[in-house]
C-alpha cells in the first residue's frame, strides 16, 4: 500500500501510513489550526463582550429597582471564566457580589432577600406585562405558568451553606448576612 499523502487521499487510493514530509499535508494541518486559533480568539472576545454587557447590566441593575444585579453577575462570571480569569477574580472579590456569587456557584444558594426582591420583581413583572400588553387569555396562563415555574424553583434553592461543608467559626458571619 501506498503511503497517506494529500493526492492519494484526492485520488481515494488506500493508505496504511502517514506520510510527515508531505508539504500539502502540513499546509492543511497548519490552516487547521489557524482555523482553530481563530474561532478560538473570536469565541473569547465574544465572551469578553458578553461578560462586560453583563456587568453593564448588573450595574444598571443596582440603581433600577426591577432590574436584577446579581443574575446578570453571575452570567459576566460565568463568560469571564472562559475567556478572561482576571476579570472573572475582580467580580469574585468584589466585597458585596463576590460572596453571593461564591455561593451560587459552589452550593446554589440564594438568600432569602435575593428571593423576595426575584419573587417581587417577578409579580411586577407580570402585572406591567398584562397591563401594558393585554394578552389573550392563553398567553396569559402560559406566562403566569411560566413565572410560577421559575418562582417554584426559586422557593427550593437553599438560603445559607449547609453547616456540613460550612468552614468553622462562619455560622455568626452568615447569620449576619441573611
Amino acid at each position: 500500500m501506498e503511503p497517506l499523502t494529500s493526492r492519494s487521499i484526492a485520488e481515494g487510493q488506500p493508505h496504511a501510513e502517514v506520510r510527515r514530509n508531505d508539504p500539502a499535508m502540513d499546509k492543511n494541518t497548519g490552516l487547521l489550526r489557524t482555523i482553530r486559533l481563530s474561532l478560538s480568539r473570536m469565541r473569547r472576545a465574544l465572551y469578553i463582550v458578553l461578560g462586560g454587557l453583563m456587568v453593564v447590566l448588573g450595574f444598571i441593575g443596582a440603581f433600577l429597582p426591577l432590574m436584577p444585579t446579581t443574575e446578570f453577575l453571575i452570567a459576566a462570571v460565568w463568560f469571564f471564566a472562559r475567556s478572561s480569569p482576571q476579570l472573572e477574580a475582580r467580580i469574585l472579590s468584589h466585597p458585596k457580589f463576590g460572596p453571593l456569587i461564591q455561593n451560587w456557584q459552589e452550593h446554589g444558594v440564594m438568600p432569602r432577600h435575593a428571593k423576595w426582591m426575584a419573587w417581587c420583581g417577578m409579580t411586577v413583572g407580570y402585572g406591567s406585562f398584562l397591563y401594558h400588553a393585554k394578552p389573550s387569555l392563553a398567553l396569559a396562563c402560559f406566562v403566569a405558568a411560566f413565572m410560577l415555574t421559575g418562582a417554584i424553583w426559586i422557593a427550593y434553592r437553599p438560603e445559607s451553606i449547609p453547616t456540613s461543608v460550612r468552614p468553622p467559626g462562619t455560622e455568626a458571619a452568615q447569620k449576619r448576612t441573611e
